[in-house]
């Protein structure tokens, strides 16, 4: 059983065209990256930096409607114009609205975009216990999804679901209140020019490479509570953000110090909730849309009721500085990635990551060994094109 009401509103604010463009991110576990992946495998859509997600719906669009302008579709294997069409219909409506406005460069947008989907999952069974069980259960799940834009510079954006079939995830991170299991995906409000754009809300972040998530955040955490910086050019792109996590217990030695059932006047109390935050920033250099280089830095931090810490989320800061002179109860990450996308069909990438960065053994703490990370793989696109084949992918 499924039931669908879309409704969109949209004021004119020109005398030709106008429409309300969609500058919505796109979750990072969304199909489209692995078809935006298979492409730029293939040598197109090198505008949508690999390094940096999520991609917004008006990024994607004119991608491809440069891409349109400047390659021949018929000339190009099946399965590469099939990729291409297959993302151009998703983003059909957005590719109209770029188009639009190229046409007339003064447009400016206003206007609002209301969705309620709503669906009746009808199951039989003990999902969480793999357990077959006699009875009938009804689950519903409604998804709400609305935005607002204003100008060509301001936008708020919000999207939830309240589904009963989360509950059988053992990912789930969202709350069940009142017998319902809801999270919130987005919720934020974005400035954007030409050259940047400043988030503050609920959205996704992924930074780096990697087939199946990358090293600093995985696949599966979900939107972030946070602030965050996007500057780009063609050639150098720059993200920072801090962003809060969940509370949780013994996160800092400070928290170690509560003894509940010894001497002291901690006796009797249960250890407090620690803060945790996340910070960090990231560059990018694209080197004539073949060699993609990264570099960056990061840091959890916190403590009982701790606040968040300025110098910590400076975005001009430097880890090795802060932890030398200031001994910050930071857990210090630093990172470097590549994703070379030569020859043609072929991607080689790799990421390796510091974490528990000891700058001097002066401290207890700093006896404790670097820990290293990395992540290696390469793609190869259209492998049997020799025999006529397109579409035949490998990947370690």
């Amino acid at each position: 059983m499924k039931l669908g009401i879309i409704v969109c509103v949209v004021a004119l604010t020109t005398a030709s065209f106008t429409y309300a463009q969609d500058e919505y991110s796109i979750p990072v576990d969304n199909w489209t990256y692995d078809v935006i992946q298979q492409l730029q495998n293939r040598g197109y859509l090198f505008v949508l930096s690999p390094g940096f997600k999520p991609y917004t719906r008006s990024e994607v669009a004119k991608a491809l409607v440069k891409l349109e302008r400047h390659v021949d579709l018929s000339r190009i294997p099946k399965t590469d114009r099939w990729l291409i069409e297959k993302l151009e219909r998703e983003f059909s409506y957005d590719i109209r609205i770029v188009t639009a406005k190229d046409s007339n460069a003064d447009t400016s947008f206003v206007g609002a975009r209301f969705a309620e989907e709503a669906f009746g999952n009808v199951a039989k069974g003990d999902y969480q216990t793999f357990k077959y069980a006699g009875k009938v259960e009804f689950r519903p799940l409604l998804r709400s999804e609305f935005g607002f834009q204003v100008g060509n510079h301001l936008i708020l954006y919000t999207d939830a679901t309240i589904d009963q079939t989360l509950k059988d995830d053992t990912l789930y991170t969202g709350s069940t209140k009142f017998g319902l299991d809801a999270v919130h995906q987005q919720a934020y409000a974005r400035y954007s020019d030409p050259n940047f754009y400043f988030t503050f809300g609920r959205d996704y972040l992924s930074w780096g490479y990697g087939n199946n998530g990358t090293l600093l955040v995985s696949t599966t955490p979900g939107a972030f509570d946070m602030a965050s910086l996007f500057v780009h050019t063609n050639v150098v792109k720059f993200n920072w953000f801090v962003a809060q996590l969940n509370p949780m217990l013994e996160f800092t030695p400070d928290t170690n110090n509560y003894a509940p059932n010894g001497p002291g006047p901690t006796a009797g109390l249960p250890d407090p909730l620690a803060n945790r935050y996340l910070t960090g920033s990231r560059f990018e250099f694209n080197i004539d849309n073949k060699v993609f280089l990264g570099a960056y830095q990061a840091g959890v931090f916190g403590g009982p009721n701790a606040p968040l810490d300025m110098e910590l989320i400076n975005p001009l800061r430097v880890t090795y500085e802060t932890e030398v002179n200031n001994q910050k109860d930071v857990n210090a990450y630093l990172g470097a990635d590549i994703s070379v996308f030569w020859p043609k069909n072929f991607n080689f990438y790799g990421d390796l990551m510091v974490d528990d960065w000891q700058v001097d053994h002066k401290t207890k703490g700093d006896l404790k060994p670097n820990l290293y990370a990395f992540d290696l793989g390469f793609h190869a696109a259209n492998i049997l094109s020799y025999f006529g084949l397109s579409g035949t992918d490998a990947n370690i």
